[in-house]
């Protein structure tokens, strides 16, 4: 609002613009006045979950003071309070905890509206093993089920999706192997089916039930070329030139057992995150946020050494590397004589075989868009 005329009607009206250009004349009683560009406060009451990572958490609107960012915040669950609409279109939220105190101001875009109070569900992909003695719900009204914990004993069931309550605890929802429906139980209440432990340098598979190793890591080689996949397109893109990244995740993760396809994770890449968005490729933050949905924890390397120490034990890696005019982004697996082997996506063309550490960490692409989620373009992977 620039000018205000008060008419001879007795009312008073307000001559407003946006972004420089002049929208009309409006009755002042339409209006609140904003103390910041970013809009007045508009009374609501949301449960919003943190489904987007690396957006500021303001301390205020003036948006001089960071409180954290998203990153650190990611699936936790919050009541927006107030929404703000800034004059150039962007929507902001206060957040709040189940206690009212505040948490800060965030971009609405970083967050998801929930339809209660668990919360929107985060993807999951896990085995697991109920313990005796937790609820299985039927919803989030505390409807306990029929069939309780006692009635699963032994089975391995999946963890399909996280919800992260208000109440400030995690619950699964739970489904039997042949894909029928369990209920929603405190994480707490699970076990791992199995974990992936280092044993002389390789990583095994411990299976919890049968109490000894049952399987090695090994990669599972994918072709970004290859015809099945090869000319389906993403964002305008066709997959064989632009799906590295994703293909060198649909290794990793099915050398760690799970179902999927370079397919599987350029789709949900494409849809939940950056994947040929702005552009063709991968960044970082679309390679993370695929393995999560996937079942996998990561770790960002800090060095040369760092990553030396987690192949030497077996855990796979992805690399972003730059070579020479053009990023690309491979697996690295298994440590020996002083070098590790890369599965290059792209038909091992590009770059593959046996290389030093110290050679590939040399090559590694620095651009901020692989490293966003840390220090660098080499990233770990381990089996939640």
């Amino acid at each position: 609002m620039r000018y205000a005329y008060h008419h001879s009607n007795g009312a008073t009206y307000y001559s407003l613009y946006q972004n420089g250009k002049w929208r009309g004349y409006v009755n002042a009683e339409a209006m609140t006045l904003a103390a910041t560009s970013r809009g007045a406060a508009l009374a609501v009451h949301r449960v919003v979950t943190v489904t987007k990572p690396l957006y500021t958490i303001w301390h205020d609107l003036t948006m001089r003071a960071a409180q954290t960012d998203t990153t650190a915040a990611i699936h936790q669950t919050y009541v927006a309070t107030q929404r703000f609409v800034a004059e150039y279109g962007a929507a902001y939220y206060l957040l709040a905890t189940d206690r009212g105190q505040p948490v800060g101001y965030v971009n609405a875009e970083a967050v998801t509206v929930a339809t209660g109070r668990q919360g929107f569900p985060a993807e999951d992909s896990r085995e697991v093993l109920l313990k005796a003695g937790y609820t299985l719900w039927q919803n989030f009204a505390w409807r306990p089920r029929a069939k309780q914990a006692s009635g699963y004993s032994r089975q391995i069931l999946e963890v399909r999706r996280d919800y992260t309550h208000l109440n400030g605890s995690r619950y699964a929802s739970v489904y039997t192997k042949s894909g029928q429906w369990c209920g929603y139980v405190n994480v707490n209440g699970l076990t791992p089916a199995g974990e992936w432990r280092p044993n002389n340098g390789q990583l095994r598979y411990y299976d919890n039930l049968k109490g000894r190793d049952t399987k090695s890591y090994t990669v599972t080689y994918f072709s970004q070329l290859d015809s099945r996949w090869a000319h389906q397109t993403y964002g305008g893109y066709a997959f064989g030139p632009s799906g590295c990244g994703m293909t060198a995740l649909a290794m990793v993760l099915a050398g760690y057992g799970r179902a999927v396809t370079p397919v599987t994770t350029a789709s949900y890449g494409f849809e939940h995150a950056e994947f040929n968005h702005d552009g063709a490729g991968t960044c970082q933050s679309t390679l993370v946020t695929v393995a999560s949905r996937f079942g996998l924890d990561w770790r960002v390397m800090t060095s040369a050494s760092e990553l030396t120490s987690y192949l030497k034990q077996g855990y796979p890696a992805t690399v972003c590397l730059d070579l020479g005019g053009y990023r690309h982004i491979v697996v690295l697996h298994g440590y020996a004589a002083g070098k590790t082997t890369v599965a290059d996506p792209y038909a091992n063309r590009l770059f593959s075989g046996q290389h030093t550490v110290a050679e590939i960490w040399g090559k590694l692409s620095w651009l901020q868009g692989n490293r966003e989620m840390g220090a660098s373009a080499a990233v770990v992977y381990f089996a939640r």
